[in-house]
């Protein structure tokens, strides 16, 4: 195990828009308040939902969508920064592992060949019937959300993994 020690220097909690994209609020809060690392909890409700599942046989990032009103009794992550290449100009880059990735950055937006920010975010979901489903979390809209974030000194950056190519962080 790699880990380093971290010390924690601002709080913040925060109320999600109604209708925004889940992850881009987090993102927001982590940009306007120069959060170069921080962890996150957060709670609330979306209309829908994409996560991914990473198959280790395939070593590929399976999309599942949801497209319905589900209750998020937890999501948790981190932020930290990433370098994104252009992978259509020979830039080497992992993102979620799937086919569309080839040319996207997070929830779709252009590879930008710069450093950016990268929310990673698990996230459990409720249906009406209590059934529980959960994945890495790719988007959703909100319909209501709040966040907690702890922001920590220094930066978190991700790098490829050697043998699986995902992005974990550098310690």
């Amino acid at each position: 195990m790699n880990h380093r020690e971290v010390e924690a220097t601002r709080e913040f909690v925060a109320r999600f828009e109604r209708g925004a994209e889940w992850r881009a609020e987090i993102e927001t809060l982590a940009v306007a308040e120069r959060i170069d690392a921080g962890v996150f909890s957060a709670h609330g409700t979306v209309s829908d939902a994409e996560v991914l599942f990473y198959d280790q046989a395939s070593e590929r990032h399976e999309r599942v969508v949801f497209d319905e009103p589900l209750t998020v009794t937890s999501c948790i992550g981190n932020v930290s920064w990433i370098e994104r290449e252009d992978a259509r100009t020979g830039g080497r880059h992992e993102g979620d592992g799937t086919e569309e990735d080839e040319h996207e950055g997070p929830g779709g937006a252009p590879r930008t060949g710069r450093r950016e920010h990268e929310i990673r975010a698990y996230a459990t979901f409720a249906r009406p019937s209590g059934q529980a489903l959960a994945g890495r979390l790719r988007g959703a809209t909100v319909i209501t959300g709040e966040c907690y974030v702890r922001a920590f000194d220094g930066s978190f950056e991700r790098v490829p993994d050697g043998e699986t190519g995902i992005d974990t962080l550098d310690l």
